[in-house]
């Protein structure tokens, strides 16, 4: 049997059961290669992405999800946050706390709690470490296609690179379950409540977004 046809057997067998083996491969990335693989995405997202060139709207955004992060279930972990110059009503979190929110988002809030709602939702995404999940069902997926470097602690730049390129490419944090949604809105809620704004705020906004869908 050749290696690429073993390691294919070991990961079927990791998806069929919970041993330590498992959990050691494709559940220990480190906060440290999860912070590095956002980076890597978030630099080649950026390279299709125009970021909008005004200040006080980047500090206010940044001086909002500052207070916010600081409430938040990861409050060690060091955010970014960027403004993408688009009318579109959209905002998204990669790994390690990369976070970008849409010029069109920020017109279509009617407040503050309504803006902040909306990050404390993808902050509970960074907070539960729904990228890297995403990240380890990509890799258990392609797990013969060569995207074992990261997991196998390589820790070379091509690696983590050549699987931020893999992921980006395939959307994978673009997709996020029913059950990761729901789980971020209960951690944003939490978030904005702590952090002193009204969690009535989050409702209101996505009350809207189906509006608008509709």
């Amino acid at each position: 049997m050749s290696w690429k046809a073993r390691v294919v057997v070991f990961g079927v067998f990791c998806l069929c059961s919970p041993s330590p083996a498992a959990a050691q491969l494709f559940g220990g990335i480190s906060e440290a290669q999860e912070i590095e693989l956002g980076r890597e995405a978030a630099d080649m997202m950026e390279q299709d992405l125009r970021l909008l060139e005004d200040e006080e709207v980047g500090d206010y955004i940044t001086r909002l999800g500052g207070g916010l992060t600081a409430a938040s279930g990861r409050p060690g972990l060091t955010y970014t946050f960027k403004v993408v110059d688009s009318p579109e009503i959209n905002a998204f979190a990669l790994p390690g706390g990369f976070i970008y929110v849409h010029r069109g988002l920020i017109e279509a809030a009617g407040d503050e709690s309504e803006l902040a709602g909306v990050l404390g939702h993808e902050i509970g995404h960074v907070v539960a470490r729904h990228g890297v999940d995403q990240m380890r069902r990509a890799q258990i997926a392609n797990v013969g296609l060569g995207l074992l470097g990261t997991l196998l602690g390589t820790g070379r730049a091509a690696d983590v690179g050549g699987l931020a390129a893999e992921l980006v490419a395939g959307g994978t944090f673009m997709k996020f379950s029913r059950d990761a949604e729901r789980e971020a809105d209960q951690l944003g809620v939490r978030n904005i409540a702590d952090a002193g704004h009204a969690p009535r705020g989050m409702i209101t906004f996505f009350e809207k977004l189906a509006a608008l869908r509709e």
